[in-house]
């Protein structure tokens, strides 16, 4: 039976956690961004609470945005540790890995555990796929949903667990299985930056994800850094570096990135990149109301103080000519309704994560 055809995605820049609601007459916004736990979502066998991702999609559309949403099961050290339902371990307890001082971190490569998530993949694509609202759904694969299963800390944990790099392959591909096969029409990313133990296996997992029609996206992404280009044939990382997999298919699937305001180097006190930042003024992070995603610190931060040491929004100068034209083309998704927008300036947060993606060819069917 022939698939339904993939929508395609809109490029533009997607703001992180966008709860100040950026005003994109404003700023070059296409979209927002946003990421939920599972064990919020799936809070019992076969129970689920979309309360929190309704009320984003919902909001978000209510600005004329479309938005990209994230799952993860494991947000690391920093920010929260497992977020996997507890009744998972209970059920399966070969799905759990319990490492230093009761540290728990998911077993992704487990084959109870890739049943269970997948279950809760399938209906999360049941509500959600092809929802006009949905830009696009980043893969929740390991920690922060990117392809490294656990935290430096703990990579001799999962070793003696008996991870490979082999096995992390196949787990990074099992798991593209289950929200490939789930999501036949909203376009899917996989967060494929990161690695277990070697280079080559972003080869193996991003050519697989890439083959079956699914973008790339690079979190953390530098203007100038080591190890993203491997040109050399000879050399065994050859093609493995992150760059290398965006320009191989990047006339063929989506391809984003994702950076911070302490990544971008030579921009400092621009107005273009206090527009791209959000004005980085401080601000407290409303709660959405029934919403239970992630509101802690973004998936590359640190967990220091951060000063707000540049200007509010009413104190900047207007946007440049550039920023204007970029921001020309951000346009309501059709049938959806744009709700008045309130005219004072609206706060964001100084952590604001901004991606951009190309190249909006849907998965093929």
């Amino acid at each position: 039976m022939p698939q339904p055809a993939a929508h395609a995605i809109s490029p533009g820049i997607y703001a992180f956690e966008d709860f100040g609601h950026l005003d994109p007459r404003r700023f070059p916004i296409k979209g927002s961004n946003i990421i939920f736990e599972w064990k919020y979502l799936n809070p019992a066998p076969g129970v689920y609470d979309w309360s929190g991702i309704d009320s984003w999609l919902q909001t978000e559309a209510g600005w004329g945005l479309p938005s990209g949403m994230g799952i993860t099961t494991y947000s690391g050290i920093c920010c929260g540790g497992n977020m996997v339902p507890h009744w998972v371990y209970v059920e399966h307890p070969s799905a759990r890995l319990t490492c230093d001082q009761g540290w728990t971190i998911p077993k992704t490569w487990d084959a109870t555990y890739q049943a269970a998530y997948g279950e809760f993949i399938q209906a999360l694509a049941a509500r959600y796929d092809g929802d006009p609202r949905l830009a696009w759904v980043e893969m929740g694969v390991g920690t922060f949903g990117e392809t490294h299963p656990t935290d430096a800390d703990f990579q001799a944990c999962a070793i003696a667990a008996g991870l490979t790099s082999d096995l992390w392959v196949q787990a990074v591909e099992s798991i593209t299985d289950l929200y490939a096969n789930a999501f036949q029409r909203t376009p899917l990313l996989l967060q494929m930056a990161s690695v277990f133990q070697h280079d080559t296996e972003r080869r193996q997992f991003a050519d697989y994800a890439a083959s079956r029609g699914i973008g790339l996206k690079h979190n953390g992404m530098l203007p100038d850094n080591d190890g993203v280009v491997y040109d050399n044939p000879a050399y065994s990382f050859y093609q493995a570096g992150a760059f290398d997999l965006m320009n191989k298919w990047g006339d063929r699937v989506p391809i984003g990135w994702e950076s911070y305001d302490y990544l971008i180097t030579g921009l400092t006190g621009t107005p273009a990149k206090r527009s791209l930042k959000c004005a980085l003024h401080a601000t407290s992070k409303p709660q959405l109301a029934g919403f239970k995603g992630s509101t802690g610190m973004p998936r590359s931060a640190s967990k220091g103080n951060h000063a707000p040491s540049e200007p509010s929004l009413a104190q900047l100068p207007p946007p440049s000519a550039r920023i204007t034209a970029s921001a020309a083309n951000c346009r309501s998704p059709s049938g959806v309704a744009k709700r008045s927008t309130p005219s004072a300036a609206q706060p964001c947060q100084r952590w604001r994560t901004c991606l951009l993606y190309t190249s909006p060819s849907p998965r093929d069917s």
